[in-house]
């Protein structure tokens, strides 16, 4: 195995039938076979070992790096007790951990120092097949997603199948159920996925028989059939639960709707400062979140006043073909707004295509006219 292989030093004790089975390896090689070496009155495996140092620049191991990744796995299997202990001379530490509320209570730890938006930690399991699936979540007061996502115990920091069905059922069952509920307008826009998870803490564990992973770190998962698992769990308990709970699916909607109206804000803004200092870059990055969007129905009366220099006069703008767009703001704003998010696309729209163009001089700054 890998940690014989990686290993100066490597012994495998085995409390089994009352005796003590013992094999030692070196580097991959085995030193000593199988030999019963002693007694016993409980069952249960000992490993010890020692990095090769040939393999390894540091040797040393660090007692809280070991301590994190033990309290994950005791976070990930409910009532299983763990013991970190530190014999290192001047080093001398250790503690224990069981969590009976698995994932549960690692989504409160996640959340400690946060104030949550709504009390209890929401939960839910399922099994298709031999694949097992658990989720664990809870939304704060935050602006940061925090979402960790483990594979038979295996932290997958790039995510993968199991995260994806996540996200995508998190997303779907939070715009359907609003719209059923009225929490969403007709005329309103669907919710992205940037939205319903702001503010969230959610810990996804799997459990497979043949785990497939990406790469040699095993940080992302592979296997297709963990996504529709996982999204048919979350779609259906977590709308049981918005329909159990109305008191948390509204502050959920509400937390939600603040996060879309803010993202929209935010591009408004980022807008307006890429056309006053002619950022093409900036502005193209700001129009794919308001593409085809009514803008002035998220700016807020306080904001106007940045638009008022831009009505009594004509908007040049360059697109990536390099030609010279020019309309006036004197039309409605809705109408003038529109055609400038399209006139900045490669393929302007039929709206733009009554529009003066030309090409600028070489080193010609475009901007507002005069």
């Amino acid at each position: 195995g890998y940690s014989s292989a990686a290993s100066d030093v490597y012994k495998r004790q085995v409390h089994k039938d009352g005796k003590i089975h013992e094999m030692k390896f070196s580097r991959g090689h085995i030193t000593q076979e199988m030999t019963i070496v002693g007694t016993t009155d409980h069952t249960g495996t000992t490993v010890t070992f020692k990095p090769d140092p040939e393999m390894f620049e540091d040797t040393v191991y660090s007692y809280d790096i070991l301590h994190t990744r033990m309290r994950e796995e005791a976070f990930l299997n409910a009532g299983l007790r763990i013991r970190t202990i530190d014999l290192r001379e001047g080093q001398e530490q250790s503690d224990e951990m069981c969590y009976e509320g698995g994932i549960r209570e690692f989504v409160t730890f996640l959340n400690k120092s946060k104030d949550a938006l709504h009390s209890g930690v929401i939960y839910m399991s399922g099994t298709r097949g031999d694949s097992y699936a658990e989720v664990a979540l809870q939304y704060n007061d935050g602006y940061q997603e925090n979402i960790l996502s483990f594979a038979n115990n295996v932290h997958t920091p790039d995510g993968g199948t199991h995260e994806e069905g996540f996200k995508t059922a998190l997303t779907r069952v939070i715009n359907d159920f609003g719209r059923e509920k009225g929490y969403l307008k007709e005329k309103d826009d669907n919710l992205s996925g940037t939205d319903v998870r702001e503010g969230l803490t959610a810990v996804i564990s799997v459990k497979l028989t043949d785990a497939q992973f990406e790469g040699q770190t095993k940080a992302k998962l592979g296997n297709t059939e963990v996504r529709s698992l996982v999204s048919g769990l979350v779609y259906d308990k977590l709308k049981e639960f918005l329909e159990e709970n109305p008191g948390v699916a509204k502050a959920i909607y509400e937390k939600a709707t603040q996060a879309a109206r803010a993202r929209e804000l935010m591009a408004v803004d980022c807008a307006l400062q890429a056309i006053d200092e002619f950022d093409i870059e900036k502005y193209n990055s700001a129009k794919r979140i308001l593409w085809h969007r009514d803008l002035l129905t998220y700016v807020p009366t306080a904001s106007e006043e940045k638009f008022a220099p831009l009505l009594d006069q004509d908007i040049y703008l360059i697109d990536p073909l390099n030609n010279l767009f020019v309309m006036s703001v004197a039309e409605t704003r809705r109408a003038s707004w529109r055609c400038i998010w399209n006139c900045s696309s490669s393929t302007p729209s039929p709206a733009c295509a009554s529009l003066p163009k030309t090409r600028p001089a070489p080193g010609a700054g475009a901007r507002k006219t005069p």
